[in-house]
């Protein structure tokens, strides 16, 4: 059985990401090197498009086709800052200013969800950040060199537990074309 699913319900924990390549993997990790908290695997870290939350499995290809409808451009992103959310100690990284066409696949992808009747939480204010560390002390303010991310790969997302602690597992995924 899915660690994930809830055995009542047949549910999977679910969100859509921008998915990065292994050199801006590597240099977030680098920056992630100067947090203190607990460090995000490498294969964990993503930018979360949409947070999805409990879905049922029946729903999977609904969710499938708003990712194959989604219209992805390649987005040159500039992850140049550390951020932090102290309601729940989240240190992170994430653009100064995001780019517009980050913010466009953001409102394409809920306006989708949202015509498919897709229950989530689509009221909170999308912050674009990399989750570097949870229960994260306050993060020193430092410079990095910006992380050029060439943005073109998005995900639909299990979100599972295991021994471990999270473990993500990829159940759709399209590249701009």
């Amino acid at each position: 059985m899915n660690p994930s699913a809830s055995p009542e319900m047949g549910s999977l924990r679910l969100f859509y990401a921008l998915w990065p390549d292994d050199e801006v993997r590597d240099a977030l990790m680098r920056v992630q090197q100067r947090i203190a908290g607990r460090k995000i695997r490498r294969g964990n870290l993503h930018l979360t498009l949409a947070f999805l939350g409990q879905q049922s499995v029946d729903r999977l290809p609904a969710l499938e086709d708003a990712l194959s409808s989604l219209s992805i451009e390649t987005m040159r992103l500039s992850i140049d800052r550390i951020g932090y959310f102290p309601h729940n100690r989240i240190a992170w990284s994430g653009m100064s200013r995001p780019s517009d066409p980050l913010i466009r696949l953001h409102h394409d992808l809920t306006d989708k969800l949202n015509d498919c009747g897709i229950v989530f939480d689509s009221t909170s204010r999308f912050r674009p950040h990399v989750t570097l560390a949870r229960d994260a002390d306050v993060p020193e303010d430092f410079e990095f060199d910006p992380i050029a991310w060439r943005a073109n790969h998005v995900v639909l997302m299990e979100s599972m537990q295991d021994a471990g602690g999270v473990v993500y597992r990829v159940l759709a995924s399209r590249r701009a074309e």
